[in-house]
């Protein structure tokens, strides 16, 4: 199998990658698959790690959400 060409990652974008993968690594299961993850997910790890995100920023770890439960889908 061939390797993609991906662009950079953007380095500008690295704190929120960051926290969708510690949110995402505690996500819990629906009995099936893994859950997504809630807004009740979201609060609490921005009451427990001080970090406070802006709406565009809530909107991107959902798109994120979605794609990892997509592929974890796909693969199953």
């Amino acid at each position: 199998m061939e390797d993609l060409a991906v662009p950079p990652f953007p380095s500008a974008l690295r704190y929120l990658w960051q926290a969708f993968a510690r949110m995402s690594s505690r996500r819990g299961s629906t009995g099936w698959g893994p859950a997504p993850l809630s807004w009740q997910d979201i609060d609490a790890f921005c009451r427990l790690s001080g970090l406070r995100f802006a709406p565009w920023e809530i909107e991107t770890i959902e798109a994120l959400d979605r794609l990892a439960l997509s592929d974890a889908g796909a693969k199953s």
